[in-house]
């Protein structure tokens, strides 16, 4: 079973990328992102800058959020005290 099935969860950059039968390579290059960055980002090991955001959803004409939809687990604490320091 691939990582992906494991976390529950399908990468909406790797659909569409697959949608148009472009290879990673290819697409970090059109884009103008390293491979080795566009890779972390497509198995979601880093964050996208936000030139990342910029030149993929450029690429794929569709707004940022399309594309990186917000998680609700990087989402900012509900209550104040969990913030506060001990």
């Amino acid at each position: 079973m691939s990582r992906r099935m494991l976390r529950g969860m399908i990468n909406t950059l790797y659909i569409r990328r697959h949608e148009r039968r472009i290879s990673q390579m290819a697409l970090a290059r059109a884009c103008g992102i390293p491979f080795y960055r566009y890779w972390k980002l497509e198995n979601e090991y880093v964050e996208p800058r936000p030139s990342d955001r910029e030149a993929l959803s450029a690429y794929f004409g569709v707004p940022d959020s399309v594309i990186f939809p917000e998680r609700p687990d990087a989402a900012a604490p509900a209550d104040d005290d969990a913030a506060a320091p001990i």
